[in-house]
């Protein structure tokens, strides 16, 4: 996967970004970027449902510690198997971006 970023500017959620779920030693690196002075809440949520069957409504779950929830920048990552994550954020200012690198198997 190659490293990819989205940014959220208004409250709500990016769109799911898909990552190799099938890796046996599962990692995805994950920082979020908060611009200065911004005044916003973020959360990064992660799916198993299939991101790309219409039929289906992709449940999001909270990522654990330490993106469960923030205001200001973080690092983290994500070792449980799933098969994308989002950026959800509640913003009255400024912007977030998430990048996630994964590496190759």
């Amino acid at each position: 996967m190659r490293p990819t970023s989205v940014t959220v500017s208004a409250t709500g959620a990016s769109a799911w970004i898909p990552v190799d779920w099938t890796q046996a030693n599962f990692n995805v690196g994950i920082t979020v970027d908060v611009s200065a002075g911004a005044t916003l809440t973020w959360v990064v949520e992660m799916t198993s449902d299939d991101i790309y069957d219409s039929t289906v409504t992709p449940t999001a779950f909270t990522a654990p510690a330490p993106l469960e929830t923030g205001t200001t920048d973080e690092v983290g990552n994500i070792t449980i198997p799933c098969r994308a994550l989002r950026l959800n954020c509640t913003i009255t200012s400024g912007t977030a971006t998430m990048t996630l690198v994964q590496g190759r198997k």
